[in-house]
């Protein structure tokens, strides 16, 4: 069965929490929109490969971006941080699947697990993929693709194995393909990401109190000018402007999904002054905060 939650599954005092996937059978298919559902920058030990059905998806991977159209998809690398969002905010319906390591590789150290596992998680230097086309081995990855997610869909009895023996065929096809290490670059990046994971989670756990340039860069053991450039190489934006960012997904979030005041919504996401929460919101979603509410539930 493809699942379809109205919001995301992300825990955000750790990284994506998926409930969902479970120990018997650890591969979990969902459907959604990005325009009532945001992607924004997190991380998860499992594997994770989509479709795009409708509109214009950006996929940025630390550093990397694709901008992708209807019949492309992605593959994304274990612990990779990574965000999703619309073109433009508008309609781009996702098919997506998260599926665990071992589902594969079997335990750690096993011949599956060496061969097929190994030779993808520990390249630090590989984040993922755009998935075209019009390439003949990335086109067979999304053909895989579209075939498990037919046998999520209609459940046929021996549907499991059938998505085991495809999703073995991806990181086959992924392990032939992978570009050549590089690295001089995979220790710094190794370093950074570790930085950062550690201040967007300051973030995520403080994002309703005040927060300073040094309180992020502290929380990473990082001067103010590593924290910056971090954040400039890895996500694209400043620290303050992410936190920003954030705070304000955070109150969409609440005006789809809660009851509360525009002014309780702010404060809780960090806005001391309603009429500056009011300007960035609607510079954000270009609405204000109750047309937004209004919109979000009459779609």
């Amino acid at each position: 069965m493809i699942l379809y939650p109205e919001e995301s599954t992300i825990d955000f005092s750790k990284m994506e929490y998926i409930p969902e996937c479970k120990d018997d059978f650890p591969v979990v298919c969902y459907g959604y929109d990005l325009h009532s559902r945001m992607e924004p920058w997190h991380w998860h030990d499992e594997f994770e490969a989509d479709i795009i059905e409708s509109g214009t998806a950006v996929l940025k991977l630390e550093g990397e971006e694709y901008h992708l159209k209807a019949g492309d998809g992605y593959l994304i690398n274990s612990e990779t941080l990574h965000s999703l969002s619309s073109l433009d905010n508008s309609h781009c319906k996702i098919k997506s699947m998260i599926f665990r390591k071992d589902v594969i590789g079997g335990k750690p150290g096993s011949l599956f697990w060496t061969k097929y596992v190994s030779p993808v998680t520990e390249r630090r230097d590989f984040y993922g993929w755009g998935l075209k086309k019009d390439l003949t081995w990335q086109k067979e990855i999304l053909d895989s693709l579209k075939k498990i997610f037919s046998l999520f869909e209609s459940e046929e009895d021996d549907f499991e194995i059938k998505t085991r023996e495809l999703l073995s065929k991806i990181l086959s096809v992924t392990v032939k393909n992978l570009p050549p290490e590089n690295p001089e670059n995979k220790k710094a990046t190794q370093n950074n990401i570790s930085k950062i994971k550690v201040m967007l989670l300051y973030i995520w756990q403080n994002y309703s109190k005040a927060i300073t340039l040094s309180d992020i860069a502290n929380a990473g053991a990082a001067s103010k000018n590593d924290c910056m450039l971090c954040f400039a190489e890895t996500v694209g934006t400043s620290p303050i402007q992410y936190l920003k960012n954030y705070r304000l997904e955070k109150a969409a979030e609440y005006l789809t999904f809660s009851e509360k005041k525009v002014s309780e919504i702010a404060e809780l996401c960090g806005f001391q002054d309603k009429s500056y929460f009011s300007k960035s919101f609607f510079q954000k979603f270009g609405q204000k905060p109750l047309d937004y509410r209004k919109a979000q539930r009459n779609n």
